[in-house]
């Protein structure tokens, strides 16, 4: 591993349309073992919207049931906080139509989320719960 290390040697980037993301390097994971360091090879591009939503979510995975939906909004200085709970299996519609109204109140925002778990959330609650107010929930991320 320490040999693989001393290998590693950063490329320049390409710009322009058929800029690829950077290769899984193994030589650059054998470095950062090597330095107990992390390294980041790019600096990710975040989108800058005046609403930033960050979306969190608790459930019990086994039984499909959703029980928590945590939003934290920032709107310039101002932050507000909003939860939706539910007891049990049957309030988990109301929780998701609370949590769709929230969203509806912002016209452009970024939703920031955890991990792949908050949208395996919205795919399944939407093919579940597939109309509200005879209004279709499109989720289409950034990334396909």
């Amino acid at each position: 591993m320490t040999q693989l290390s001393y290998t590693y040697r950063p490329r320049r980037r390409r710009t322009g349309k058929d800029h690829q993301p950077p290769k899984y390097s193994h030589s650059l994971k054998a470095l950062a073992i090597r330095d107990d360091k992390i390294y980041v090879v790019e600096k990710p591009q975040v989108p800058q919207a005046g609403t930033r939503i960050f979306l969190d979510v608790e459930g019990v995975p086994d039984q499909d049931f959703y029980y928590l939906i945590g939003l934290l909004v920032t709107e310039g200085d101002a932050t507000k906080a909003f939860s939706f709970w539910a007891d049990e299996q049957k309030e988990e519609e109301k929780i998701w139509r609370e949590f769709l109204a929230t969203l509806q109140g912002y016209s452009e925002f970024t939703l920031f989320h955890y991990g792949s778990y908050e949208i395996k959330f919205i795919e399944r609650m939407s093919k579940k719960y597939e109309s509200w107010f005879g209004v279709q929930f499109d989720w289409t991320p950034d990334w396909v």
